[in-house]
């Protein structure tokens, strides 16, 4: 559940807009957060971005906030999806 996101919010923060304002990578975020306890609190900005991109890649479930509210800065990450697990295992399965 993403929430009021849909592709075109998503272009706003895809990742060249996470790599351009010095967050993580969204899959590096996926990897930090994959034996955390959820739901998860995220507050930091970047990670938020990042929950946004993996939500609308269905990596993730998320409640996001709303799209430009400057009040809201915050997500809530509910599980990682059984596809976010199955992409966590290919890449800790890929070829170096």
């Amino acid at each position: 559940m993403i929430g009021e996101w849909d592709n075109a919010d998503i272009a706003d923060t895809d990742v060249r807009q996470c790599i351009a304002q010095g967050y993580e990578m969204p899959l590096d975020f996926l990897r930090r957060i994959e034996d955390a306890t959820f739901p998860l609190a995220v507050l930091d900005e970047g990670d938020v971005q990042c929950a946004a991109v993996l939500a609308a890649a269905e990596l993730i479930e998320a409640n996001l906030p709303e799209p430009g509210d400057p009040i809201a800065r915050s997500a809530l990450i509910l599980r990682i999806t059984p596809l976010g697990r199955a992409e966590l295992f290919r890449l800790r399965h890929q070829k170096t």
